[in-house]
């Protein structure tokens, strides 16, 4: 007897299941969209209205935290603030083990100890970060806080460290932390956060003609890119005022675990104050958990076939040192052919480049390949190069350029431990 099924389409369980699932998706923000029309922005409508409910204890909190801060405030404007800083530099000394140890035994034969500024007592200039709500806070701070430009949690700047600025920052202290950046931490702050204020906007700093368009004419061509920037921040120089009111105040995000937010009371400004040199780990920290590239939403293509001697047109925007380098490259192709020469020593036609990245390494193996050079091998070894994620980078990077222009690549282990024995003593 035939089945009365013979003539139909059978549909597999599994988009079934899934047109199930679509059913009752559209079904629930059918009937969430009758509960509240306009989905999930702020609506004012008796029928859709959420009621908040603050409860007496945490209004009291407020009121309370709030009055201390205020005679907390009073007291520091009165008497500064006595014992709780010191007016000299206070050295102290830490256990610290290079990073990429990751065995045991050999984390105890790589603990050192160094030593340390632990205030900001004689620094020309202090990163401060706001650390804290604005939960509690007295006038007088916010507008402290304002006028340093920190107006929410957890963004950064740059300030000037002198009597008046020291004064601000004890009034406002359970608010911030700050401390002495070094120049690597400068360094990397303006480049994977950094961003600059044109015409009211806030642009990330992708390209240096946008600081060179912003900060030549007002610093007569002595702020024309990072570097440059980086300079006049670290050292506090005669254009570091135009350079700071430049840069837009870093957006940062919060250095905790979620075991330090609930449990350590962080949100209450439980790490907060002098921090001195300790600063740096603190930003470390933070531009570690950020994705963010060195060069902001910029992509690079790779052209098929890479050659030394292959140009681009520049943009009409250049600046006047890219003009001026591109038509002394265009005046030696048309003299000699060439943009240079690698000659090598007689009787030499293998090289051994030691490379630390592609960049770097990328001009002088076209150059060389492009002479008497018939084979140039890549070695990579690096073991100086921390944290291990930057080492891991920089070497795919590398090896996948020399495997797009054909050249060999050898790569050495990371062998962090060897390394530090050898050059212990030596820093």
């Amino acid at each position: 007897m035939a089945s009365n099924n013979e003539g139909l389409q059978l549909v597999p369980e599994a988009i079934l299941k899934r047109k199930h699932d679509m059913d009752d998706m559209k079904a629930q923000r059918a009937s969430q969209a009758i509960i509240n029309p306009r989905g999930n922005r702020k609506i004012f409508s008796k029928k859709t209205k959420v009621i908040k409910v603050h409860k007496p204890e945490s209004i009291l909190a407020m009121a309370r935290s709030k009055r201390n801060h205020t005679i907390r405030y009073h007291r520091v404007m009165k008497k500064g603030m006595q014992k709780r800083a010191s007016s000299k530099k206070v050295e102290k000394t830490k256990i610290v083990v290079p990073d990429g140890v990751v065995d045991a035994e050999n984390e105890a034969e790589m603990e050192r100890e160094i030593t340390f500024v632990s205030n900001s007592v004689g620094a020309k200039m202090v990163f401060v970060v706001r650390i804290r709500a604005p939960n509690g806070m007295p006038k007088k701070v916010k507008k402290i806080l304002n006028g340093l430009r920190l107006k929410s949690i957890n963004e950064g700047a740059f300030l000037r460290y002198d009597e008046t600025t020291k004064k601000q920052l004890h009034l406002i202290e359970p608010w911030v932390t700050y401390g002495i950046p070094s120049k690597v931490i400068v360094n990397d702050l303006i480049r994977r956060r950094g961003h600059g204020k044109m015409d009211g906007k806030r642009i990330p700093l992708s390209d240096n003609t946008i600081i060179e368009k912003a900060l030549g004419e007002q610093t007569d061509g002595a702020v024309i890119c990072v570097d440059d920037m980086v300079h006049e921040l670290h050292t506090v120089g005669d254009e570091f005022k135009k350079v700071n009111g430049f840069l837009w105040t870093f957006q940062l995000s919060a250095p905790r675990s979620k075991f330090q937010r609930e449990k350590l009371n962080f949100k209450d400004g439980g790490d907060y104050g002098d921090r001195g040199e300790e600063i740096d780990e603190l930003i470390r920290q933070i531009l570690l958990k950020t994705t963010t590239p060195l060069i902001h939403k910029t992509q690079i293509t790779m052209p098929e076939k890479l050659s030394y001697n292959e140009g681009a047109a520049l943009p009409t925007d250049a600046p006047a040192w890219a003009v001026s380098a591109s038509q002394r490259i265009q005046e030696k192709l048309l003299t000699t052919g060439k943009i240079s020469q690698a000659t090598p020593p007689p009787g030499v036609s293998r090289v051994l480049l030691h490379s630390c990245c592609g960049p770097c390494s990328g001009a002088m193996v076209e150059e060389m390949l492009a002479s008497a050079v018939s084979e140039v091998v890549v070695f990579f070894y690096n073991p100086n190069i921390h944290p291990r994620k930057e080492y891991e980078i920089r070497k795919d990077e590398n090896k996948e350029y020399c495997k797009r222009i054909g050249v060999t690549f050898i790569d050495v282990d990371y062998d962090v431990v060897n390394w530090y024995d050898r050059m212990k003593g030596k820093d």
